[in-house]
């Protein structure tokens, strides 16, 4: 649709609000799809002359699953929810573009970040990180010998699983529902679930880091104890 004006658009919405044409003739004369017009149609009567400057091209995860939600309540078309909200192309900002949010995108900076602090760097160097090289020690594997690739992999999943929990269970948190929508009262005692979880979680992994840091002798965290690793002094 992105071939056509905004003004090119508005002209056809016009044209059929103004004149006694069906949408298939207006379809044939204009040489668009009809489906096409119907949408363009549901714009102009929603939001009038303003109907195709959209106010938003990025809209965040937490409004489209919002959006999802309004339509299985109302049973509302694709189309007609997309017309409703002012958004273009709501099959695909629905889809592919639940995941292109600037919260996304961080998101997978920083996937990749992790990946490669504690994955690609101990596996380059034998074993060690820029924090166990810092602190004068090393990654083996309980046999003694240099960590595999799979105990590393395993390494990098246990220190990754609670930011990747964390940051899914943030888009639930993220979702608003109206006060009088028969979902809301459960909304509500999912945040505070999920807001509990999260609390437990990171306070579990605080007092845990902070018992192995204090405690004399062997040291060893959860990760490096999923993946069979032996932190050693060089």
């Amino acid at each position: 649709m992105s071939k056509y004006s905004n003004e090119f658009k508005l002209l056809v919405a016009q044209r059929y609000e103004n004149e006694i044409i069906s949408y298939r003739d207006l379809a044939k004369q204009s040489g668009i799809d009809e489906s096409v017009i119907r949408y363009w149609v549901l714009l102009f009567q929603h939001h009038g002359d303003q109907a195709f400057n959209f106010p938003y091209t990025n809209y965040p995860a937490a409004f489209k699953l919002r959006v999802i939600q309004f339509m299985n309540e109302t049973n509302y078309s694709i189309r007609e929810a997309s017309a409703l909200f002012h958004i273009p192309d709501l099959s695909w900002n629905l889809t592919v573009g639940l995941f292109t949010t600037s919260g996304f995108t961080e998101f997978v900076y920083k996937t990749i970040c992790f990946f490669i602090l504690f994955f690609v760097i101990p596996l380059i160097w034998n074993g060690k990180t820029i924090g166990t090289n810092i602190l004068r020690f090393k990654l083996t594997h309980v046999d003694g010998g240099v960590p595999r690739w799979q105990s590393l992999l395993k390494r990098f999943f246990a220190l990754y699983l609670p930011f990747v929990t964390s940051w899914i269970l943030n888009i639930f948190t993220d979702i608003e529902l109206d006060i009088n929508s028969s979902l809301y009262l459960y909304n509500v005692w999912i945040t505070v679930i999920i807001f509990a979880f999260l609390i437990i979680m990171w306070t579990v992994l605080f007092i845990h880091t902070m018992v192995i840091l204090i405690k004399r002798g062997k040291r060893n965290f959860y990760f490096d104890y999923v993946a069979d690793l032996v932190p050693r002094k060089k």
